[in-house]
């Protein structure tokens, strides 16, 4: 496993993060502004949205509008209806796809990118040493969801709604 450091972000990886110093990198980030409409569940702005109304067992429709700081607060203080298991990851990764898919921007993005795709949280200043949470091992599945789009968008193929 690769440590990562957020002073060399767009040198040597991407960092799927809020705070990447990267377009791509903000725009991957579960809790960027993208409007999406999932086929089966309607309209969210976010994927954090559509994360915390899955987990809340979509019982507050007003997750499916919010986006950023705002979605994970409210969702962090509802009650956790399901588990996160293979069934709910799967979920998580058809809405990004329903995200990318919709979004010409972050497909033309994904497709100027070469750099490895990660994931971690830093707090201080990116060129002074900050502390670094590494996300990846629980995030993986993410990653390899974008990953496989990035693929798939390369090579003028389909992006599946379930990877």
């Amino acid at each position: 496993m690769n440590v990562w450091l957020p002073k060399y972000e767009g040198y040597d990886h991407i960092n799927i993060y809020s705070k990447s110093k990267l377009k791509l990198g903000r725009s991957l980030a579960s809790s960027f502004h993208s409007v999406f409409i999932h086929p089966e569940y309607g309209m969210f702005r976010s994927i954090d949205g559509f994360y915390f109304w899955l987990l809340t067992g979509k019982l507050y429709p007003e997750l499916k509008k919010l986006h950023g700081y705002k979605a994970s607060e409210f969702g962090r203080g509802k009650h956790k209806a399901i588990k996160i298991d293979k069934k709910f990851k799967e979920e998580i990764q058809a809405a990004i796809c329903y995200k990318i898919m919709q979004n010409q921007y972050i497909q033309e993005l994904l497709i100027d990118s070469e750099l490895p795709l990660t994931c971690y949280y830093y707090y201080g200043e990116a060129m002074h040493e900050p502390k670094v949470y590494d996300q990846y091992k629980k995030n993986d599945y993410i990653v390899h969801a974008i990953e496989e789009i990035r693929i798939r968008l390369k090579s003028g193929g389909k992006i599946p709604s379930k990877t």
